[in-house]
């Protein structure tokens, strides 16, 4: 009976659903755009479809693998992880 009763104590938290719409929407871009369209948009309702589906796979795929394959070099190489970070232009410099 405790695993149901800590479930029964999980579930009566308020902030529980925020909670995990902010988890779904950093694991997948699609909840991303699908929880921030009525902010972007609140006046046109957002209409999934194959094609949303497929580019957000797409970029996750592709920015999975730059991701890995940039972390991947910076450890082989020998490099900090600061070195990995884009250098930051001064705007006042020529």
């Amino acid at each position: 009976m405790t695993n149901y009763d800590s479930y029964v104590n999980l579930l009566l938290r308020s902030n529980l659903i925020p909670e995990i719409d902010k988890e779904l929407a950093t694991r997948s871009l699609l909840e991303f755009i699908e929880q921030a369209w009525p902010v972007l948009q609140p006046a046109t309702p957002f209409v999934p479809s194959w094609h949303i589906d497929a580019l957000c796979e797409h970029l996750e795929t592709h920015y999975s693998l730059i991701a890995r394959s940039e972390a991947l070099r910076y450890f082989v190489e020998g490099y900090s992880w600061e070195a990995a970070a884009p250098p930051v232009k001064d705007p006042g410099a020529r």
